[in-house]
């Protein structure tokens, strides 16, 4: 049997106390009540306005021409390099002066900011007579009538008969351009403009790009068109899918077919010295054109030759 001592049970209920105080120092207690919300805080900044997904569509002025004339032949190459023509420019009398190939260099056309500014409107003489952008620089490649360093005799847009001997008239009516590269990196290549005109013509500029990125012209010939008796009015076209020019023939002269080869008929019919040039064009002793033979679609198969 065991017995307590009383002073033992008096230290075994001070040790029980102590333990007791020790445990509520150590053991979390219950969490308090929340308090009440405090005030709110200021707003902040508002944030930027979106896009107006609303607003139409708009057109950009992204480029101005001399009075009198049009912009011909744009073409975008796969390395975005833009190239047109300045077809039929006058001055300001009304004159008619040098038409003009060429590209765009300096601008990122990919990158243009959809929301730019328009190009202004030209005001002054000096403006009316000049190619403007909204960025970047008009590059001439040539000019009608230049003869690119002698490699075309009679000049570039020149309509020459298809022996290459007699020139019959100076287009000022670049349209359709082309640009075929030669090289993986389509800095050289082959530069197709069609001449709209009666009859109509094809020039092709040999170009490649210095480390600049300007081109320049290496040699230049006009497309024998002889294998399909001329044509009329090259007016604009595209590449086939392997790759050639096609150059459509706006033949809109096709009413009075029968009077094409009728030179009693040529007083009353203002055209029938276009025709009489496409005779010339196939060269002495050819039959008069058959109007059949003009209003398709002109392919450059061999990079001189049309089918």
């Amino acid at each position: 049997m065991m017995t307590f001592k009383p002073e033992n049970i008096k230290r075994s209920l001070v040790a029980l106390a102590i333990a007791s105080v020790l445990n509520g120092c150590f053991l979390d207690g219950d969490d308090g009540a929340e308090g009440p919300q405090g005030p709110a805080g200021i707003d902040g900044a508002d944030g930027t306005n979106g896009e107006d997904l609303t607003k139409p569509p708009m057109l950009t002025r992204v480029a101005t021409v001399p009075v009198g004339a049009e912009i011909t032949g744009m073409f975008l190459t796969d390395n975005d390099e833009l190239f047109f023509n300045v077809q039929h420019p006058e001055d300001l009398d009304g004159n008619d002066t040098a038409a003009k190939v060429g590209f765009v260099t300096g601008l990122d056309w990919m990158s243009l900011d959809p929301h730019a500014e328009d190009l202004s409107v030209p005001s002054t003489d000096e403006e009316k007579l000049a190619v403007r952008l909204i960025d970047g620089e008009y590059q001439v490649l040539g000019s009608a009538d230049d003869t690119l360093n002698s490699a075309l005799p009679f000049g570039l847009g020149a309509i020459v008969s298809a022996d290459g001997t007699t020139e019959l008239k100076q287009s000022q009516d670049p349209d359709f351009n082309a640009f075929i590269a030669t090289d993986v990196a389509g800095k050289a290549g082959f530069l197709y403009t069609a001449w709209e005109d009666r009859p109509g013509a094809m020039s092709r500029m040999q170009i490649s790009m210095d480390d600049n990125g300007a081109w320049t012209v290496e040699d230049a010939i006009a497309v024998d068109f002889s294998g399909v008796n001329g044509t009329m009015i090259n007016c604009f076209g595209t590449l086939s899918p392997w790759g050639t020019p096609l150059t459509s023939e706006e033949n809109y002269e096709a009413e009075n077919t029968a009077n094409w080869n009728n030179a009693a008929y040529s007083d009353g019919y203002p055209n029938y010295a276009d025709v009489k040039l496409l005779q010339e064009y196939m060269g002495a002793g050819a039959d008069y054109p058959n109007p059949y033979d003009y209003g398709y679609i002109v392919e450059i198969t061999d990079a001189k030759e049309a089918n």
